[in-house]
Parts: structure tokens; C-alpha cells; sequence
């Protein structure tokens, strides 16, 4: 029963992850290569893996796995990118909704690549799951809303491509590794990637330094607080796979955290609207609600 507990604890914790992730972009980098924000993600993300590897390091059965762990992390650094870039134009709960396409692109590899036979029960959890972003593509009320949305989308699942090779990888490593000294290894590839890059990237290290003076310590701090709670959720989720069955108790976190995504931006919109910043007319919730309950049958069906 703990580990349901620790599933409930880690969706509310991406959640908010989720919200910051859109108030940081929208508000303090102005969608304006909002992707400087990795210069703050960096040294964290690099000081968390050296860390992690002191500790745990020692487990990992070879050098090559620790350079795949890394090289997964650093696919994660650049899906990233377009996720980052999506935000710009949507709110944390359509995020949420199409991250919930990513079971879909691991019944694609496993049909294409393993030759797997679609059961009638993938069939239906597919055409349920992809209804959702489809909602949402379409409950935009102009033709221009739809574009938008649909570039959106575009980006997101270039998100999802990336993140389910980063995390495919992952779980092939787990099969002979302990998967925290596997997380080490990870998070420090991400680290170094995300310093690479703004390091190499003129407009993003020139935005970096013009936020970083405009706003100061009340950047660092809101960023560095949102990190560590995305981290000990990650963390924390990986525990919970070594301690729980993986389906079962990936259907709690996904579906959770897309419920308490949708409520909390609800909440925090009406309350706060410069953190929740989502849209409250009735078209647009009606249709996010449709969107997630299609989501999270999805979810449930697919697992």
C-alpha cells in the first residue's frame, strides 16, 4: 500500500513541476528563447548525478553501460527542447495530455520492431489515447487556433519520440544494473548536455545573462525549487518501480498526475492566475476535461 501512496505523492509532485515549468517560461523568460532556462538546469542536474554515482556509482556492471546511461540523458536534454518550445503557446495541461501518447510510440516500436500481434485491447487503449490530443487540436475555435495547436502537437510528439528512446534505453540498462547507479550516469549525461548547449548557443547564453540580471535570485530560487521537486519525484518514482509491479504502478502515476494537473491549474488559475495560466472558458475546460478522462481510460486500457 505504501508504494500507492508514494505514486499519488509523486503525480502531485510532476504536476507542479508541470505549472512552474509553464510560469518560468511564460512569465519570466517571455517564450523568448526560453531555452537559456537549461543554463540554471545544468550545474543541478551535474551536481545531482556526481552525487548520485558517489553513492551509487559502484553497482554499474560495465563502463559502456555508464556512457549509454549518459547518452539517454543527453536524449533527454534535446527533447527538451521542443517541449520547451510547446509551452510557449500551451498550458500545463495539454502538455500533460500529450505526454500520455508516449505507451502509444512503445506499442509502435514493440509492433514494428518485435513484431508484436495488436490485441484488441491495444487497438481500443490506441484509438482512446490518441483521442485526447485530437480533442484538444479541435476545440480551438479559429483556423489559426488550430494551427497553433497543431504545431503544438507537432513539437510534443517530437518530445515523446525522444523521451520514450531515452527511456527505452533506461530500461534495457535496468535489466542488469541497479537502477539508481543506471539514474547517476543519467542525470549527469543531461547535465553536461543542457551545459553544452548553452554554452555553444549564442542566443540562449545571451538571454540567460539578461534574465539572470532582470529577475536574480528570484529566478534561481523559484527554478532551483521546481528542479527539486521534479528530482525527488524522478527519484522517488524509481524507487517505487524496484519496490512495486511497473505497469500497475506507471497507470496510477500517469493517470494521477493528469487529474492533478488539470485540477491544480483549474485551482491555481482562479486563485493565481500568473501561476496556473490556464484557459478558464467554458469551451476550453469542457474540452480539456473530455480530453483527460479520454487520457486516462487510455492509460488504464493500454496497461
Amino acid at each position: 500500500m505504501f508504494w500507492l501512496i508514494l505514486c499519488i505523492v509523486v503525480a502531485v509532485a510532476y504536476a507542479i513541476s508541470a505549472i512552474l515549468d509553464n510560469y518560468l517560461i511564460d512569465v519570466f523568460y517571455k517564450n523568448k528563447h526560453a531555452e537559456a532556462i537549461k543554463a540554471i538546469n545544468a550545474p543541478f542536474y551535474i551536481v545531482l548525478g556526481l552525487v548520485v554515482i558517489a553513492i551509487f556509482g559502484s553497482k554499474i556492471d560495465s563502463p559502456n553501460s555508464a556512457i549509454i546511461a549518459a547518452i539517454s540523458g543527453v536524449v533527454v536534454s534535446l527533447a527538451s527542447i521542443p517541449y520547451i518550445r510547446a509551452l510557449k503557446t500551451e498550458e500545463a495541461t495539454t502538455t500533460a495530455i500529450f505526454y500520455q501518447m508516449q505507451p502509444i510510440i512503445f506499442l509502435l516500436i514493440d509492433i514494428t520492431l518485435l513484431q508484436k500481434t495488436l490485441s484488441g485491447n491495444d487497438l481500443l487503449g490506441f484509438i482512446v489515447t490518441l483521442s485526447a490530443p485530437i480533442v484538444v487540436i479541435l476545440s480551438a475555435r479559429s483556423k489559426k487556433g488550430r494551427k497553433v495547436e497543431l504545431s503544438s502537437a507537432l513539437l510534443l510528439i517530437a518530445y515523446n519520440v525522444l523521451a520514450v528512446a531515452a527511456t527505452s534505453t533506461y530500461a534495457y540498462l535496468g535489466k542488469s544494473n541497479d537502477t539508481f547507479s543506471i539514474y547517476g550516469f543519467y542525470i549527469l549525461g543531461r547535465g553536461l548536455s543542457d551545459l553544452c548547449l548553452t554554452r555553444v548557443i549564442p542566443s540562449w547564453r545571451k538571454r540567460d545573462k539578461f534574465v539572470r540580471k532582470y529577475y536574480g535570485m528570484r529566478l534561481i530560487l523559484i527554478e532551483g525549487a521546481n528542479l527539486l521537486i521534479y528530482s525527488a519525484a524522478d527519484f522517488t518514482l524509481r524507487y517505487v518501480y524496484t519496490v512495486a509491479p511497473t505497469s500497475l504502478s506507471s497507470v496510477v502515476t500517469n493517470a494521477a498526475e493528469l487529474i492533478f494537473t488539470f485540477l491544480l491549474g483549474i485551482i491555481l488559475t482562479i486563485f493565481w492566475p500568473k501561476l496556473g495560466r490556464e484557459k478558464l472558458n467554458r469551451r476550453s475546460i469542457i474540452a480539456h476535461g473530455i480530453a483527460v478522462i479520454l487520457a486516462v481510460i487510455g492509460i488504464i486500457v493500454l496497461n
